[in-house]
């Protein structure tokens, strides 16, 4: 019986995780607009950094049971807002 639930568990997160590679072209082409007057290496970092605060974003709805609301573009304008403000998923380490 509780392997049947792990696969049952592990078919979903599976399925998740496809709808969110299928968002990810429309995130990163929002993400790659968003930025497109800074220099490339700068906009290469933030366009990162858009999509893992998207998947952030995403998972979370995910958690709270609302992925049928998750789509890309709004999505990604509030990862991009998030990154424009500063809170920032994934921070540089201290050298």
């Amino acid at each position: 019986m509780i392997t049947i639930t792990k696969q049952v568990h592990q078919n979903a997160k599976a399925n998740e995780n496809e709808r969110f590679l299928d968002m990810l072209p429309r995130i990163l082409s929002q993400a790659r607009r968003a930025f497109r007057y800074l220099r490339p290496e700068h906009k290469d970092e933030l366009v990162e950094e858009v999509v893992v605060n998207a998947f952030s974003a995403f998972v979370r709805l995910v958690r709270r049971g609302k992925a049928d609301v998750a789509f890309a573009t709004p999505l990604a304008n509030y990862a991009i807002r998030q990154v424009i403000a500063g809170r920032r998923v994934a921070n540089k380490p201290r050298l």
